[in-house]
C-alpha cells in the first residue's frame, strides 16, 4: 500500500502488520476536528434557547429559572466534555503512541495529570 503507515505487533513478535493510508487517516483527523469545532460551537445556540424559554415563561418564569440553568449548565459540560474527546481523538489519529498534550486542533490546550 503506497504512502501507508506501517507497523509491527509486538505481541506475534513483529510478524504481521498493521498499515494505514496518510489520506485516510488525514480525513478522520479534519472529521475529528470538526465534530470538535462542532461541540465547541454549540454551546452559544444553548445559551439563546435558555434565554428565550426564560422570556417566553412569563410569570412563571421564577419556577422555571432553578431548573433551567441546571440544564443549561450540565449541557454546557457535555459538550465541553464531548469537544475535548473529539479532539484527542483527532490529536492521536494515527499516532502510534497516545499524546495527551494533543487536546485540539491547536494543541493550546493541555492536560495536567
Amino acid at each position: 500500500m503506497e504512502g501507508a503507515v506501517r507497523l509491527g505487533n509486538p505481541s506475534d513478535g513483529g510478524g504481521s502488520v498493521t498499515a494505514a493510508d496518510h489520506k485516510v487517516l488525514a480525513d478522520v483527523q479534519n472529521r475529528f476536528n470538526d465534530l470538535a469545532a462542532a461541540f465547541r460551537n454549540a454551546s452559544a445556540p444553548l445559551g439563546r434557547h435558555h434565554d428565550r424559554a426564560m422570556g417566553g415563561a412569563g410569570q412563571f418564569s421564577a419556577q422555571l429559572q432553578p431548573g433551567a440553568v441546571k440544564f443549561l449548565l450540565s449541557w454546557r459540560e457535555v459538550f465541553s466534555v464531548c469537544s475535548e474527546d473529539a479532539g484527542l481523538i483527532a490529536g492521536n489519529t494515527g499516532k502510534t503512541s497516545v499524546d495527551l498534550k494533543a487536546v485540539d486542533i491547536d494543541s493550546d490546550v493541555t492536560i495536567e495529570l
